[in-house]
């Protein structure tokens, strides 16, 4: 009966409903809404959550209460607040406040201030914005040196290019849809001196606007002016027929030859720093013998096609048709010969002893070319008087102007530039060409078919 008599009314003591109600504010009095609130109830440790009102109140029931709760407020950038709440007599309302202080820390101004960044002038080499290209790199292994001035055959060094016989190609495009360009301008040459410090840079990126809107392949060559340390180069090429080995056959078709090149550039400056310079200077070459169908051996003429009582037949029949012949001694020589130049001058744009940009620079840029090639398009397969003789003359100047404005805040610049290029060939004999197809028999060959040309 004891036993009852007290566990009577702490039975129903247990099972009365507590509320837990009360309001969330800052430390200087100000509501806040949507703190969250979680009472944990003792001693089982169940719980139940509530966030704030626009007011800052929140009120949590529990249908068991048992009079003793632990209370955990939070709020972002709010300190959180753990807090007891339990009952003191019979109250069902359990009644808390809860201030929550700011956890954001407060630190000190921070002042940075930084000057606005001046433009620069063009680099060497540059990089234009939206460029995809690729510098020519491991050029001196890849191109032999008779070949370093050679454009096409330095860009068919970068991978996804391909040397062809009339230019480089790219995706199988045509050479006539790629463009070459000396520093940023239209180039009408195919190569410069190898003794010059350029940079050949190719993109081979379809349609880049960037880039000129150009379909196959984009050759741009940087030839930059000199500074203020003085640089020469040199650049010697010697192809003798004596380093050379060949059958006889080949040396009889011009296999062998000689070939010749040398090359000169400098670049620094002068007038006391204030003007730079840059040049490169170069002369070449070529020889070797030719022989044309009326001075070939009979073991040339069967390595060609063509027997010799078939090539006397055919000499026969042209002569008595007034067609001018050589005679037998035609084992001449092709020459090819050459001499370029690309220079600069410009008004230096640093002031060296102080090195800062000047204001105001200037440049001239001038290339010029002219070669000549004798004895073209002569060979086993054809008269002597068929060649002729081919010249190209070509010559190129830009003229480019910057100039800084506002306090050097903004920069600009202008390019100009005329090329004019001239190619001329030359027959031997103004008379119309002509073909023949002459047939030879051979003991291991029986109707050989050989074109040869004259006229």
């Amino acid at each position: 009966m004891l036993l009852t008599g007290v566990a009577g009314p702490l039975a129903a003591h247990a099972q009365s409903a507590d509320t837990l109600r009360g309001r969330v504010t800052t430390d200087s009095g100000a509501a806040i809404a949507g703190a969250e609130v979680v009472a944990t109830r003792a001693p089982d440790r169940g719980f139940k959550s509530a966030l704030t009102d626009k007011d800052g109140r929140y009120q949590i029931i529990f249908e068991q209460g048992t009079g003793d709760y632990l209370l955990h407020v939070s709020a972002l950038g709010r300190t959180t607040v753990r807090v007891r709440v339990k009952r003191i007599t019979n109250e069902t309302l359990l009644a808390q406040d809860v201030q929550l202080k700011s956890s954001i820390q407060q630190l000190e101004t921070v002042t940075v201030s930084a000057e606005k960044e001046k433009p620069t002038r063009e680099t060497w080499p540059s990089i234009e914005p939206g460029e995809a290209g690729k510098i020519s790199d491991g050029v001196n292994g890849a191109v032999p040196p008779d070949a370093k001035g050679n454009l096409a055959a330095i860009a068919s060094t970068v991978p996804g290019v391909s040397l062809t016989s009339a230019g480089i190609s790219v995706l199988g495009l045509a050479p006539s849809q790629n463009q070459t360009t000396l520093n940023g301008m239209a180039f009408a040459g195919a190569d410069v001196p190898r003794a010059a410090g350029i940079t050949t840079r190719v993109s081979s990126s379809s349609y880049d606007p960037a880039r000129g809107w150009f379909s196959g392949a984009d050759i741009r060559t940087d030839f930059p002016p000199g500074n203020l340390f003085i640089q020469t180069n040199l650049a010697f090429v010697v192809d003798a027929p004596a380093l050379q080995y060949a059958d006889r056959i080949s040396t009889a078709s011009g296999q062998k030859f000689t070939h010749l090149i040398g090359s000169l550039g400098n670049g620094g400056t002068f007038a006391k720093d204030k003007f730079d310079y840059h040049f490169a200077l170069e002369g070449g070459h070529l020889s070797s013998p030719y022989t044309s169908l009326e001075g070939a051996s009979a073991d040339l003429l069967q390595h060609s096609g063509v027997s010799r009582d078939s090539a006397d037949r055919l000499l026969s029949l042209l002569s008595a048709a007034g067609i001018p012949i050589a005679g037998s001694a035609s084992t001449l020589g092709h020459n090819s010969d050459y001499l370029e130049f690309i220079g600069r001058v410009d008004r230096a744009g640093y002031n060296y002893p102080s090195s800062v940009p000047e204001k105001q620079t200037w440049g001239l840029l001038g290339y010029a070319k002219v070669g000549r090639s004798s004895a073209v398009g002569i060979g086993p397969t054809a008269l002597a008087m068929h060649g002729g003789e081919s010249s190209q003359q070509i010559a190129s100047g830009q003229a480019d102007y910057s100039t800084y404005l506002h306090d050097r805040d903004y920069l600009t610049e202008a390019k100009s530039a005329i090329s004019v290029k001239l190619d001329r060939s030359a027959p031997y004999l103004r008379t119309p060409a002509g073909v023949v197809l002459v047939t030879s028999d051979f003991p291991d060959v029986l109707g050989a078919v050989t074109p040869v040309s004259f006229g």
